[in-house]
């Protein structure tokens, strides 16, 4: 028989395909505890029942390699956003056989062995590859790269007082007064066609400011009435907007809500309410997110450099391969969040807590302020220190 046949045939003789999979993560609990913090926030059930539709789809499709690949490396894509690191694929290969032997006893053979080896060595290749190609998609241009505030090109009329915009109004009445003395206008009619000139730049401005205040208070109800909604794009919408008038968005309950792909640069979100919520692939550079909630949040692949978690909850939050680079999260709570291969250079943690579960695998803390002792409490295998050395045992 041929590969494919082994890995069916060897397969289909598993006696409980649930009993198979739960046995798997029992495996990985015993022998890599390091890596169940991947696996904090999902029950061994949905865990196992995922696994098992995995291995059946991956089986099923080693016939149409076209397939195979597309759904190995979407299966990549989003093995990155749990926090999986290359170095983890051994490790899943290798418990994945054991596994096979201690369920098929007598039936395993060094065949099936060689069989499911090659198959799963193929695998990890394409999903790492998945992995790759959506970190690069990440750290592209248009995520390093501040978007422009739009704002309107008379928006700094709209905020003058009145004394300015008498000012103004002189200042535009004597241009008018000269450019109709050229013309030989009589002096009251000239003065008269200043003044309603004026009066009607000024009503027109007065005008724009009201529609802007219209708009703004309509991103608000916008807001106001998704309340509940866990995924709404009009409120996506109606927060960016409000970030590009520059208006503080601090204080919103957006407990469990979905804001993913968003552009919020430079937004006050302080003090708000985002227990849970997903920002992930979100555009998040220098925002304030001072005291806010964020545990159990996902902000995987996010990219936020000079971001401010500040006194922040992100306990069991996932900013798994985010950009945090030169961010603040003084005295914030990290306990069992998931950071690898978060970069983090530069970034100040002091005062952070952490515990056991907090997973820094292959983050990047190159200049970062942090207390050592604090650091000896989180997993940090493959984490590379502040002083520039790799983290290569506990």
């Amino acid at each position: 028989m041929d590969t494919v046949e082994l890995v069916e045939e060897s397969f289909a003789k598993l006696p409980d395909g649930k009993r198979f999979a739960e046995l798997f993560y029992q495996k990985i609990s015993e022998h890599s505890p390091h890596l169940m913090p991947l696996f904090a926030n999902t029950s061994m059930t949905k865990m196992a029942d995922k696994l098992l539709a995995a291995l059946t789809a991956m089986v099923a499709a080693l016939h149409d390699p076209e397939k195979l690949q597309n759904m190995l490396g979407a299966l990549g894509q989003r093995h990155l956003s749990y926090g999986v690191l290359e170095s983890h694929y051994s490790i899943v290969g290798q418990t994945l056989l054991q596994t096979f032997e201690e369920e098929l006893g007598e039936e395993w053979t060094d065949d099936y062995a060689a069989a499911w080896s090659e198959v799963y060595s193929n695998a990890a290749k394409i999903m790492q590859e998945g992995a790759a190609k959506a970190k690069a998609q990440n750290q592209s241009t248009t995520k390093t790269t501040k978007k422009p505030v739009k704002t309107s090109a008379l928006a700094w009329l709209y905020s003058l007082p009145v004394p300015k915009l008498l000012v103004l109004w002189l200042a535009l009445s004597v241009v008018v007064l000269e450019i109709a003395a050229i013309y030989g206008v009589p002096s009251w009619t000239r003065l008269l066609s200043a003044c309603s000139l004026v009066l009607l730049i000024l009503t027109m401005l007065r005008g724009n400011n009201d529609a802007e205040k219209a708009g703004i208070l309509e991103c608000w109800k916008t807001i106001d009435s998704s309340h509940g909604v866990k995924t709404s794009r009009a409120r996506q919408i109606a927060m960016e907007r409000l970030n590009e008038k520059k208006c503080a968005m601090n204080r919103l309950d957006l407990a469990e809500v979905g804001l993913m792909s968003m552009s919020l640069d430079g937004a006050d979100l302080s003090e708000s309410n985002l227990s849970e919520a997903d920002l992930t692939e979100s555009s998040l550079a220098g925002a304030n997110f001072t005291k806010a909630r964020l545990d159990k949040a996902l902000l995987v692949s996010v990219y936020a450099p000079k971001v401010d978690m500040s006194f922040v909850t992100l306990a069991k939050a996932n900013l798994s391969s985010s950009n945090l680079e030169k961010g603040s999260f003084l005295f914030c709570n990290m306990k069992g969040a998931n950071l690898s291969g978060a970069n983090l250079k530069g970034a100040n943690l002091t005062g952070v807590l952490m515990d056991k579960n907090t997973y820094l695998s292959g983050a990047d803390l190159r200049g970062a302020i942090i207390d050592k002792s604090m650091l000896d409490q989180a997993y940090t295998i493959g984490m590379i220190k502040p002083d520039g050395n790799v983290v290569t045992e506990v």
